[in-house]
């Protein structure tokens, strides 16, 4: 689109301003003091703009639809380790958020197992925050209710460094764990990681 054209009060009016001594309306004929944007240029500018629609990798439909053992298939072939790195729309407490894949498995209580796949398939995933509230998994696994030791382990392991990281509220995840009722053990693994 030719730069020439603006939006003057993109929501209610639809008048276009035109650069009179660059712009043709018509393959025939060229724009004049007195002429009108056509028909047809007014019909393409004032349709709804619709955002593209992002695909969602298998593994994130996979997660999402608790399907545990699709997770671990899909994450057992190193040629779809690349799902596991891609930026994805996710829900963090109702919000939408962006994140990674290990974000949302975390968040919906994944076995170990498949926290320790993804894990596996991308190793600085732990120390990623997502985008709202500045989360990493770590954050995510001790508000769980309670908090999965063995999840939170593997994380502290994977990025000892996450658990000295406070959230944008300032919270460690050791506050985290704290007020969601963690068992001793969840409380041991952070502070040997943050004392």
């Amino acid at each position: 689109i030719d730069p020439c054209l603006q939006y003057r009060n993109q929501n209610f009016n639809k008048s276009i301003i035109c650069n009179q001594s660059t712009m043709s309306l018509s393959s025939s004929s060229t724009a004049t003091s007195n002429s009108k944007p056509s028909k047809r240029l007014l019909q393409f500018f004032s349709a709804p703009r619709r955002a593209p629609t992002a695909t969602v990798p298998k593994l994130v439909e996979y997660i999402r639809s608790n399907d545990w053992e699709k997770c671990r298939a899909r994450l057992s072939k190193r040629n779809r380790w690349s799902e596991a790195r891609e930026l994805v729309s996710i829900r963090v407490l109702s919000c939408k958020s962006r994140g990674l894949a290990l974000h949302e498995a975390v968040q919906r209580r994944a076995p170990p197992d498949v926290v320790r796949a993804l894990l596996t398939a991308h190793g600085d995933a732990a120390s990623h925050p997502e985008r709202l509230f500045g989360w990493r998994p770590l954050h995510i696994a001790c508000m769980q209710t309670p908090p999965c030791t063995d999840s939170i382990a593997a994380l502290v392991k994977a990025s000892p460094d996450a658990a000295a990281v406070p959230d944008r509220d300032g919270d460690l995840p050791l506050h985290l764990a704290a007020g969601a009722g963690a068992n001793a053990k969840s409380i041991a693994v952070l502070l040997g990681a943050y004392p």
